[in-house]
């Protein structure tokens, strides 16, 4: 909470969308579930389609988290001593590809039924988006370039 208040607020607010974000996902998962468990054809596929939804709105809370943590280890280093200049620049590339993959991903699950062919790319791009966000998360600490 300390640390939270001395965010600007900007991040703040993207530290807080980012919760909302991932309680709208496990919403969105348990109705997703709960229509499966019908089995009735008409609501499988509206099932497979929120899922792909709450999959996308979970990955748009993780883009929030790395944006986040990677603001808080930029400016809060142990001995509080203050990072290159240059230095923003490699979290701005790592931070932009996990937020705009599973905002594109989100857009097409949303716009496109599933019962058309090229649902399938609303899918594949939520795949890319994934991998993304994990390499993101596991060398945001990192330096980049």
């Amino acid at each position: 909470m300390r640390n939270f208040r001395r965010l600007p607020t900007f991040v703040r607010v993207v530290d807080v969308v980012g919760i909302a974000l991932a309680a709208a996902a496990t919403v969105l998962f348990i109705v997703a579930f709960a229509m499966q468990r019908e089995l009735y054809p008409s609501t499988l596929a509206d099932a497979s389609r929120l899922q792909l939804i709450a999959l996308d709105l979970g990955m748009l809370a993780g883009a929030c988290v790395v944006v986040v943590r990677g603001y808080t280890r930029r400016f809060r280093q142990p001995g509080n001593e203050p990072l290159p200049l240059d230095s923003w620049q490699s979290h701005v590339r790592a931070v932009a590809l996990p937020g705009a993959l599973p905002l594109s991903a989100l857009t097409l699950a949303i716009f496109i039924p599933p019962t058309l062919g090229i649902y399938g790319l609303a899918f594949g791009i939520s795949i890319i988006a994934a991998w993304a966000l994990g390499a993101s998360l596991i060398t945001q600490g990192q330096p980049i370039g």
